[in-house]
C-alpha cells in the first residue's frame, strides 16, 4: 500500500500519479467530509470486482463522488430541477442522492440497479482530485461487509495489510475524522423526494422535503 498526505493532493505529480493509478484498475482510500471513502474509476468493472472481493459485498452498488452537477448529468438520465434547488437551499450537504441511471451507462457499474446513487463531497482535497480527474470515482465505507466504518488511518493501514488488495491502494492520509454517522441518503428519482437512510445533516433534508408539502 503506497500512502501520501492529504496536503499532497495539491501537486500535479500526485494527481497524475493518482489519476494512472485509477486508470489502471487500482484502488484509492480518501478522506471525505463524511467518513473515509474507498473507491475506484466508476468505470472500471475489474475495480469494481476487487472492492468487493475486499469488502465481502456482492449485491449491493457503490455510490459515486463528483465534483460538480455537470458531472451529475453525465450520470442520469432524469430532470434535475428539485435537486438543483435543493443544492442552492443546501449546498455541499452531507448527502447520497438516488437518481434514474442514464440509458447509455452499462447496468454492471451499479450491479444491475436502475438507480445511482451520487455525492459531492465538500473536503477541499476531494473536490481537487476529481476536478482533474474529470470521472466520477466509487465513494464507500472502509470496512468488511457488516462491521463498523473505519475513521482513522492508522486503523485503515491494518484493516489493508491483513487484505491481499495492499498492493492495489493508495491510502491519501488525513489523519483521524471526526466523529461521523455517514451521509444521509436521499431519493430524488421518483415524483416524491423520499429519505432512505438517516446520517449527517438529515435535519436539512426532512426540512425541504416537509417545505416542498406545504
Amino acid at each position: 500500500m503506497k500512502i501520501i498526505d492529504e496536503e499532497e493532493l495539491k501537486a500535479d505529480k500526485v494527481l497524475s500519479d493518482l489519476k494512472k493509478h485509477l486508470y489502471n484498475d487500482g484502488l484509492i482510500i480518501y478522506p471525505t467530509d463524511t467518513l473515509y471513502g474507498i473507491g475506484y474509476n466508476f468505470f472500471s468493472v475489474n475495480a469494481q470486482i476487487k472492492l468487493d472481493l475486499l469488502k465481502n459485498r456482492n449485491n449491493i452498488p457503490y455510490s459515486v463522488a463528483v465534483s460538480n452537477i455537470e458531472m451529475i448529468s453525465n450520470l442520469t438520465s432524469q430532470s434535475l430541477k428539485q435537486f438543483k434547488l435543493f443544492n442552492k437551499i443546501y449546498p455541499y450537504s452531507k448527502m447520497t442522492y438516488l437518481f434514474k441511471l442514464k440509458d447509455n451507462i452499462d447496468i454492471k457499474l451499479v450491479k444491475g440497479s436502475n438507480l445511482i446513487g451520487i455525492r459531492i463531497p465538500n473536503k477541499e482535497s476531494v473536490k481537487i482530485l476529481i476536478d482533474f480527474l474529470k470521472f466520477p470515482i466509487t465513494t464507500t465505507s472502509v470496512n468488511f461487509s457488516g462491521s463498523p466504518p473505519l475513521n482513522s488511518s492508522d486503523e485503515i493501514k491494518k484493516m489493508i495489510e491483513q487484505t491481499e488488495f495492499s498492493d492495489d491502494i493508495i491510502l491519501v492520509d488525513g489523519g483521524k475524522l471526526p466523529l461521523s454517522t455517514g451521509s444521509t441518503i436521499i431519493d430524488f428519482s421518483g415524483k416524491k423526494i423520499k429519505i432512505i437512510r438517516r446520517g449527517d445533516d438529515y435535519d436539512k433534508a426532512k426540512k425541504f422535503i416537509n417545505d416542498l408539502r406545504q
